[in-house]
């Protein structure tokens, strides 16, 4: 993983990755590439692809989302994001939310 401040209030993002399945036998490679933007000192937007390859289905698969994240306490935030796949032909739309909590270190 790796990430970087571009400016005051932009950053951009990319993580790397391999899974081993031992059970499965299935190995999975997978990239993400993100961006965000600071709105205010509570509240930010994101956009994001990611993508992986899975050895056992043989495929890729490639999603965009993006999101809004809201900084209710200093170690506590919430998000709101939506997406889609990509490079198929149908469309699957997908919505969520999270928590997440920072833990004192």
């Amino acid at each position: 993983a790796f990430d970087k401040a571009i400016t005051n209030g932009f950053s951009a993002a990319i993580n790397a990755g391999w899974h081993w399945d031992s059970q499965a036998k299935n190995s999975i490679l997978f990239l993400s590439l993100s961006s965000g933007i600071s709105l205010s000192d509570i509240v930010s937007i994101y956009a994001e692809y990611s993508g992986s390859y899975s050895n056992l289905e043989n495929n890729f698969t490639h999603v965009v989302d993006g999101g809004f994240m809201l900084l209710i306490l200093r170690n506590i935030q919430l998000d709101l994001y939506a997406g889609t796949n990509v490079i198929t032909n149908e469309l699957n739309w997908f919505w969520g939310t999270g928590i997440s909590v920072r833990l004192p270190h």
